[in-house]
């Protein structure tokens, strides 16, 4: 890999290694409950699913109450894997699901189900409990949430995050 070193280009050799880990992130000190290094041409969600499905075999289902992922996570295969071990999940929307996306700023461009305000920000909350995801055949629940700071400050801007969440829970009433 060619680097930019001292002020020269130089060919450099970087080594690295990509893992995945599971944690209980519901306490003040988050516990690893496993950790597994991607192997080669494997991706990160067949590596993430690898180790679910061993760690459910292993403790069973009493440590996941909910799993929680990025983006990255949020695809119709992972999905569909997660619901087979009986998991409900919360993944990130963003750019990797741009038809789930586009649904999302449609249906949230009206009023907020509900807002706040705390002595530095403002923020909006939408809750949709059922929007189709076409990519995964299916409908799923929708919560986004936008805050703003209350003084015009350089780089306080926040970005909306989007989840969906689905699983072997029932529907909440709106």
């Amino acid at each position: 890999m060619q680097r930019h070193v001292d002020g020269e280009s130089r060919l450099v050799t970087e080594y690295y290694h990509r893992l995945v880990v599971i944690a209980v992130v519901s306490t003040p000190f988050p516990i690893p409950l496993g950790r597994r290094f991607q192997q080669p041409g494997e991706g990160e969600g067949e590596c993430a699913l690898v180790l679910l499905r061993a760690l459910t075999a292993r403790l069973g289902r009493r440590f996941v109450d909910v799993l929680v992922g990025d983006a990255l996570y949020c695809t119709a295969p992972v999905v569909q894997a997660v619901e087979a071990l009986g998991l409900d999940w919360v993944f990130a929307v963003e750019d990797n699901q741009p038809d789930l996306v586009a649904d999302v700023e449609r249906l949230t461009r009206g009023l907020s189900t509900a807002w706040g305000r705390e002595p530095d920000r403002q923020w909006q909350l939408w809750h949709l409990p059922a929007v189709y995801w076409a990519a995964a055949d299916r409908a799923v629940r929708i919560v986004k949430v936008a805050g703003s700071p209350l003084r015009d400050e350089p780089g306080t801007g926040e970005h909306p995050t989007a989840l969906c969440g689905g699983g072997r829970a029932e529907p909440m009433a709106n």
